[in-house]
């Protein structure tokens, strides 16, 4: 059987976020292959690699401003998801059309509005091109609560983070990855609606809607129930959405609330844990655990150190937590002086060698 050409794919516009994507996308979906990875035609990193840029494992593919160059030699510009200012939200909408007019395949996981939307489309169909958006306007069916709650028969995996941008997302793809590379079927449920693109599956769209508690916990334990009885996986992951709890009065950042909702509606087996960078006394860890043993119902069985620390003084004046990111160089001194002293086993997922280490003494434990 004659396999099927790989889609050379522009992603645009590139960002920190898009790393993970970048990095796994071919390895979860062969159907894809990056061709190039575009940012703003100001931005000062042209030719530089995509991961150093962020201080993070090198990527091997460099950053390029020129969009035109970059659709031209692709055949599928991919939009990826981000706030970005209205000026530039035009600029991606004008990138959008021309990609159509050159009869490249658009997939946008860029959230539209109605006008950006019929544009786009209608440019799509009068080119007669392919346009993949991955928002629909179905609503989760309202489960029926008057069944007792559904238990997983697979383990289920805890990929969370202590802040939003401690890569909850990047661990959860790499662990999809290493563990499908063992032969093991991997179900992993992302908070993000393109999750088919990466072969896995989206969080229901409830679980962040104004519903009451109780449906979010019944919609998404009966979403769990039919997602293992129609895959049948060895294993569920299962990325936390958001922070896991607040940071401090100041910055709240999401309180946790869906993931304890989550962990109500399944009971995790293991949970690894994304935190950001800081010399922490080791003792630390384990108090969190045991925080987190009482809030979610399970402890954490492991730490990956993030090179993202926090900027308390920007955050504390935009009242929203701002990020900086370390050298690579620093995470693996930390990581390294965790693991002499703590009792939890402490991980740099971001180099792969790390995150398939990770797997494998995860294998040994779960058997």
């Amino acid at each position: 059987m004659k396999e099927t050409a790989k889609r050379k794919t522009a992603i645009y516009p590139y960002h920190s976020e898009v790393t993970a994507v970048a990095r796994y996308l071919e390895r979860l979906n062969p159907l894809y292959q990056v061709s190039s990875l575009v940012m703003s035609s100001s931005n000062r990193n042209k030719g530089k690699d995509a991961g150093s840029i962020y201080n993070k494992p090198e990527l091997g593919l460099t950053i390029t401003t020129d969009i035109v160059k970059a659709v031209s030699e692709c055949d599928c510009l991919m939009i990826m998801d981000g706030l970005y200012p209205d000026r530039f939200r035009e600029s991606i909408i004008s990138n959008m059309k021309l990609a159509v007019q050159m009869k490249k395949e658009i997939i946008c996981t860029l959230k539209l509005n109605e006008d950006e939307l019929k544009a786009v489309s209608e440019e799509s169909r009068s080119n007669n091109t392919s346009f993949l958006y991955c928002y629909t306007d179905e609503v989760d069916a309202l489960p029926d609560m008057s069944k007792k709650l559904y238990t997983t028969k697979a383990p289920v995996l805890f990929v969370g983070e202590l802040i939003e941008g401690a890569d909850a997302f990047e661990i959860t793809l790499g662990m999809t990855h290493f563990l499908r590379k063992k032969g093991y079927k991997v179900v992993s449920i992302i908070d993000k609606p393109w999750g088919s693109l990466l072969n896995m599956t989206s969080m229901p769209d409830m679980a962040r809607s104004q519903t009451d508690d109780n449906t979010k916990i019944y919609v998404l334990n009966r979403f769990l129930e039919q997602v293992e009885r129609n895959e049948n996986p060895d294993v569920i992951i299962i990325q936390l959405p958001g922070a896991i709890m607040r940071f401090n009065d100041t910055l709240a950042t999401g309180f946790g609330i869906v993931s304890y909702l989550i962990s109500l509606a399944v009971q995790s087996d293991w949970m690894v844990l994304g935190i950001f960078y800081d010399r922490m006394d080791p003792q630390y860890y384990d108090l969190l655990s045991e925080r987190l043993e009482h809030q979610l119902g399970n402890g954490i069985d492991a730490v990956h150190i993030s090179n993202a620390f926090v900027d308390l003084n920007d955050s504390v004046v935009s009242e929203k937590i701002s990020l900086l990111r370390v050298g690579q160089e620093m995470v693996d001194e930390e990581v390294k002086r965790l693991n002499q002293t703590g009792t939890i086993p402490v991980y740099n997922c971001c180099i792969e060698e790390e995150c398939e280490k990770m797997c494998k003494q995860l294998i040994e434990i779960l058997g």
